[in-house]
């Protein structure tokens, strides 16, 4: 297992954040021995977010790096999946989870 800054991978398919880990190509999220089903979209945003811990990700680049989008997409388009992967985290008690800072972006914490 290497060590990334915090992030740790154990295969080039799996990073973990803090206390979650995120099976990349299976698209499941997993911690304390609970494992739970991602979106593809769902798995997407989160290992963005994830490559970028620390760092506020602006909902512009995540429409248009992730969600392959327009720029005239309306920023809400993000909204509900963030909002279900928040719901999946908790669903499997993690403690890491996606944060928002007002003006600037989405951030796991």
């Amino acid at each position: 297992m290497e060590n990334n800054g915090g992030r740790q991978a154990n295969t080039q398919r799996e990073i973990a954040i803090g206390d979650i880990a995120l099976d990349m190509a299976m698209h499941k999220l997993r911690c304390n021995g609970k494992t739970v089903a991602l979106t593809l979209s769902e798995s997407k945003l989160l290992t963005y977010i994830a490559f970028k811990a620390g760092t506020p990700v602006p909902i512009r680049e995540l429409l248009e790096r992730v969600m392959e989008t327009r720029q005239s997409c309306k920023t809400t388009v993000v909204e509900p999946h963030i909002c279900r992967l928040r719901a999946k985290m908790r669903e499997i008690g993690a403690m890491t989870t996606i944060r928002i800072i007002r003006n600037q972006g989405y951030v796991i914490a």
